[in-house]
């Protein structure tokens, strides 16, 4: 492959159908094929970095993806420090469950209002049917 055709389209992104490079689409900013080994660093990074910068870019990236397999790592986030707790709170958005409710209800009641806010800003938005969260 040329350095040029590998940024061609390589077909159409699952979320928005819109065609897309190789693993991420332009439009939506969907990506697709994570591949294991980048997926398992952001939850140990996310769990495990002593950085909070580091774990709350970790969480944001996690939701971002939106994975089944990320959410214990953005629930743990919800328990962390204010400024990764507010990150995490706002993670949660692709998900559902009984876990990520109560979540989303601790949030609420949280010392930190910027929790607050996010929770508040979440559960907003989930219930605007012209505002999808997932």
């Amino acid at each position: 492959m040329d350095s040029e055709s590998k940024f061609e389209p390589q077909g159409y992104c699952p979320k928005c159908n819109y065609r897309m490079n190789p693993g991420v689409c332009t439009e939506c900013g969907e990506q697709v094929d994570i591949p294991a080994p980048t997926f398992e660093a952001l939850v140990s990074l996310a769990t495990a970095s002593s950085v909070a910068l580091v774990r709350e870019a970790a969480i944001a990236a996690l939701g971002a993806i939106g994975a089944d397999a990320g959410l214990p790592a953005i629930l743990a986030g919800c328990r962390d420090q204010p400024t990764v707790r507010r990150r995490a709170v706002l993670a949660l958005a692709p998900f559902d469950g009984d876990e990520v409710e109560a979540a989303i209800a601790a949030a609420l009641t949280d010392r930190d209002w910027q929790v607050r806010q996010a929770a508040e800003d979440l559960v907003r938005a989930s219930h605007d049917p012209g505002h999808a969260t997932s």
